[in-house]
C-alpha cells in the first residue's frame, strides 16, 4: 500500500497512535482520488475518529457491536483489531447511510463484519457478551474548524431532542452490556451536556462504573468539565492534529456470567460444509469459480434473492440468530452461474498461481480505473489483477481485452 501511494506521488508517515494508521504528509491531488483509496487499501478519516475503537481495544477473536456504524471508519478499525477470526456487528438504522456503510465495507474487503439495521435504542437483546462501541449522533461542535456553522445550527437551547436520543441509545447499550465487557461512549462535540453529563447519567442510572482510559500517545487533552467523569478524556483537536472528541469507558460490576467472549478457533473454511440455505447443491458451481475459498475465515455462505453473502462463523451462531444481519457480498447466483464481485481481492490466489495481470507501471493501472481496456494474453471471464504482486481485485476479460467494470 505504501509503495502504491509513493508511486502516485503521495508521502505518508507512521504515527505512534496505531500500527494501522498513517498521516498524509503531501500529495499531488486529493487522497480520496488515489488508487489506494479506489481499491480500498486505505480509508481516510480524522485522526480523532481512530480513538474510540483503539480505546475499546478488543482482543483478536472477540466480537464487537458498533451501534452507530455508518459510514464505517470505526468499524474498519475494529475489524482490524479483532482480526479474521473475530467479528464486528455494524449497525446503522438509516437506510441511505446503511447503503453507504455496506459499500465501504465491501470496498475495504471486511469479511469479518456483518451489518444490521436497527434503531440503536431498539437493538435486540444478545445472549452472549460483546464489547460495544456507542459513537452517538451529536452536535458536532468538535468539527467547528471544518464546519463553522455547526454551533449556530446546534445551539445549546435546541439540543434537547439530541440529548434525549443519545440517552436512549446509550441506555440501550448499557442494558446490553454484560460483566467482563466494555462500552465506549464517544462524540465529536465539546458540549458538556452531551459528554460528561451523559456518562454520569449512564453510570448512575444503570449501576455502571467508569473505567479509566489511558490517553493515547500524541493526543493532547483538555480538562474535564465534571468531576464525576474522571477517567474519561476530552481531545483537544487543534493541538492533537484532529477533531475535538470526547471518549469514556463504562463497565458493569459483577462476575462475568460467561467466562469467555464468543471466540472461534483458527479453523479452515471448508466450502462443502459452509453452504447455507438456498445454496444446497451449488457446490460444483461455486467450486468452478476462480476463487480461493480457503482464504476465508470460518463461516457460512448464504443466498438472499440472487446475492451470495459470507457470514463469519462467530456472527452466524445461535447467540446472534435473533438478528436480521447481512454478511459480506461475494457475488450473484443467476441462471445456474456464480458471478463473482470484482472487489473480492481477499479471495485472490497467491501471485503466480493462476493466469493473472500483474502490472508494474502505474500508468496502466490508471487507464484501467478510468474505464480503458488493456491487452491480456489469457482467456477466462475473470483473472486476478495485481500491481507489483499486491492483490487489487478481479479483472473482467472480454476476448483479448481486460476491463475493470467495478461489478459489485
Amino acid at each position: 500500500m505504501d509503495l502504491l501511494l509513493k508511486a502516485e506521488g503521495f508521502a505518508s508517515s507512521k504515527v505512534a497512535l496505531s500500527r494501522y494508521a498513517r498521516v498524509l504528509e503531501h500529495g499531488p491531488k486529493p487522497l480520496g482520488s488515489s488508487l489506494a483509496a479506489f481499491f480500498g487499501l486505505i480509508y481516510i478519516q480524522d485522526k480523532s475518529s481512530f480513538l474510540p475503537a483503539l480505546c475499546l481495544d478488543p482482543e483478536p477473536g472477540e466480537v464487537v457491536l458498533d451501534m452507530c456504524a455508518s459510514p464505517g471508519s470505526k468499524t474498519g478499525v475494529l475489524s482490524q483489531l479483532v482480526g479474521p477470526y473475530g467479528g464486528v456487528l455494524a449497525n446503522e438504522p438509516n437506510r441511505t447511510r446503511l447503503q453507504t456503510l455496506r459499500k465501504n465495507l465491501q470496498i475495504q474487503n471486511l469479511f469479518n463484519v456483518a451489518s444490521t439495521r436497527y434503531p440503536g435504542q431498539d437493538f435486540p437483546q444478545l445472549d452472549r457478551p460483546v464489547h460495544i462501541l456507542c459513537d452517538v449522533p451529536c452536535s458536532g461542535w468538535g468539527t467547528v474548524d471544518r464546519h463553522p456553522k455547526v454551533k449556530s445550527m446546534w445551539t445549546d437551547d435546541r439540543i434537547g431532542p439530541l440529548i434525549e436520543l443519545q440517552q436512549k441509545i446509550l441506555g440501550r447499550a448499557a442494558c446490553l452490556l454484560q460483566p467482563g465487557t466494555r462500552l465506549i461512549y464517544s462524540t465529536c462535540t465539546t458540549n458538556v451536556r452531551e459528554n460528561e453529563d451523559q456518562i454520569a447519567w449512564a453510570r448512575d442510572t444503570f449501576g455502571l462504573k467508569i473505567e479509566p482510559l489511558a490517553v493515547p500517545e500524541g493526543i493532547v487533552t483538555q480538562p474535564l468539565q465534571r468531576q464525576g467523569a474522571a477517567g474519561c478524556f476530552r481531545v483537544d483537536g487543534p493541538r492533537s492534529g484532529g477533531q475535538s472528541f470526547f471518549i469514556g469507558c463504562l463497565g458493569r460490576p459483577g462476575l462475568q456470567a460467561d467466562p469467555e467472549m464468543p471466540q472461534m478457533s483458527h479453523q479452515e473454511f471448508i466450502l462443502e460444509q459452509s453452504l447455507g440455505a438456498g445454496l444446497e447443491g451449488h457446490e460444483a458451481i461455486l467450486r468452478a469459480s476462480p476463487v480461493c475459498w480457503e482464504n476465508l475465515p470460518p463461516g457460512s455462505l448464504e443466498l438472499h434473492r440472487d446475492e451470495v453473502f459470507f457470514v463469519p462463523a462467530l456472527l452466524g451462531t445461535r447467540s446472534f440468530s435473533a438478528l436480521a444481519l447481512t454478511g459480506f457480498p461475494l457475488g450473484r447466483m443467476k441462471k445456474g452461474r456464480f458471478f463473482l464481485s470484482q472487489r473480492t481481492r481477499h479471495l485472490l490466489p497467491a501471485p503466480g498461481q493462476q493466469a493473472e495481470l500483474n502490472l508494474e507501471d502505474i500508468t496502466s493501472l490508471h487507464r484501467l480505473v478510468q474505464g480503458q481496456s488493456l491487452q491480456v494474453r489469457f482467456k477466462g471471464k475473470l483473472i486476478p489483477l495485481l500491481w507489483r504482486d499486491m492483490p487489487l481485485g478481479w479483472l473482467s476479460v472480454k476476448g483479448t481485452r481486460g476491463l475493470w467494470t467495478d461489478r459489485g
